[in-house]
């Protein structure tokens, strides 16, 4: 605002001819600037157009991020929805059996389940479900009648096998139906049982410091009966007949004898390597396998007093597996995929292998002499000679095992 209030007169004269010559210097009149504001307009109409063409370029990559991840999710959706049907059709397929030929009991402890398997295929299979966590199957042994025993790890729902927080064993009757399930603190990796159907259990898998491990033995009717603790983890077990000695190895390169009352006769630390398998014999003789991981397999004969009374090596490959007949020759199973399973004589002796190009987990040889053996992929039946008589596909089996006639 301009303001002439007490000014002079010739002071106002003077300021007019001023204003006269250089032009109004303040006025309450707005001043014309319309090409100013039309240059400004149109400035602004240019940079809101680059701004619109830039955000049209922002949509136009913004719509091909959109479709490259729309595109990435559905194919992810097909894929899976491709995945689960073709493992439907895969199961399908791998429960499929090829002519073989089943008349004994034969139960097939699988991570997830332990299945009985017939000439029809499987005949019922059984999950523990009875359990808080899951039970991933290591271990089983068939008595007469058709019951078992099965072992294993404990696995909480999500967690991976390397993550073994409990274990337990289980009795089931011939149906499939668990009678009982005994729990412990840590995973069990092999089970043995004698006449009385006394079950033992190395306790401890999964351990490094050993507080867990021990050598347990119940009744049939889950009651324990004694324990023994060990300061090695337990990888395999065998007892005689009447339970009247009980033999334990592991890692440590360790073996140790136990009486029919849980006391120890005797621990011996200085073999070739940690057993990985043990049979004995009907005549009562020791096999123990060593071996395990990339080492090459080796058998040897241990005596009562736990020294090696003889050793023989294997083809290659570490020893999974070790089983006897009643004529006491021995059956091996390898991580070798060339020459697997194999039949030897108690001293060592070839008596044949077959090119199974598959690890094998476990080995039951049959009275009649033929052979089931759990296979990566499948359970296989060899006759008395080797050859491959018939299979039952599935993956993933742990062990095996055939009633006693």
């Amino acid at each position: 605002m301009c303001s002439g209030r007490y000014w002079s007169r010739s002071v106002l004269v003077v300021l007019i001819n001023i204003v006269a010559l250089a032009g109004p210097a303040c006025s309450d009149a707005p001043e014309d600037n319309s090409a100013n504001y039309n240059n400004a307009n149109n400035a602004n109409i240019n940079s809101n157009n680059a701004n619109i063409n830039s955000n049209n370029a922002n949509t136009n990559s913004n719509n091909e991020t959109n479709n490259e991840t729309n595109n990435e999710t559905n194919n992810e959706t097909n894929n899976e929805t491709n995945n689960e049907t073709n493992n439907e059709t895969n199961n399908e397929t791998n429960n499929q059996t090829n002519d073989v030929d089943i008349t004994d009991t034969v139960h097939v402890a699988y991570v997830e389940e332990l299945c009985e398997v017939g000439p029809d295929g499987f005949e019922w299979c059984y999950e523990a479900d009875s359990l808080d966590h899951e039970l991933w199957k290591q271990a089983v042994v068939v008595v007469e009648g058709g019951s078992s025993y099965v072992g294993g790890d404990g696995i909480e729902p999500g967690s991976s096998i390397t993550e073994v927080d409990s274990g337990a064993v289980c009795r089931v009757d011939d149906s499939g139906d668990e009678e009982w399930c005994v729990e412990f603190a840590d995973g069990v990796d092999d089970l043995a049982v004698d006449s009385n159907e006394d079950i033992y259990v190395p306790i401890g898998a999964s351990v490094s410091d050993f507080d867990d491990s021990a050598l347990c033995r119940f009744d049939d009717q889950g009651d324990e009966q004694w324990c023994a603790d060990l300061d090695f983890r337990p990888r395999a077990v065998a007892v005689t007949p009447d339970g009247s000695d009980v033999y334990v190895g592991g890692y440590l390169d360790t073996i140790c004898r136990f009486d029919d009352q849980g006391e120890q006769q005797w621990c011996n630390s200085d073999y070739r390597g940690s057993p990985q398998a043990m049979t004995l014999t009907d005549a009562g003789e020791l096999f123990v396998g060593f071996g395990g991981g990339f080492s090459d397999a080796e058998v040897c004969r241990v005596d009562e007093q736990g020294d090696e009374s003889g050793c023989f090596e294997l083809h290659g490959g570490g020893m999974t597996s070790l089983n006897s007949d009643t004529d006491g020759d021995l059956y091996t199973g390898l991580t070798d995929e060339e020459d697997n399973p194999c039949k030897l004589a108690d001293d060592g002796e070839l008596i044949w292998c077959n090119s199974g190009e598959r690890t094998v987990e476990s080995v039951a040889p049959v009275a009649n002499g033929t052979l089931f053996s759990a296979e990566e992929a499948a359970v296989v039946q060899y006759d008395e000679n080797g050859d491959k008589i018939g299979q039952v596909q599935r993956l993933g089996p742990m062990d095996i095992a055939v009633a006693p006639e």
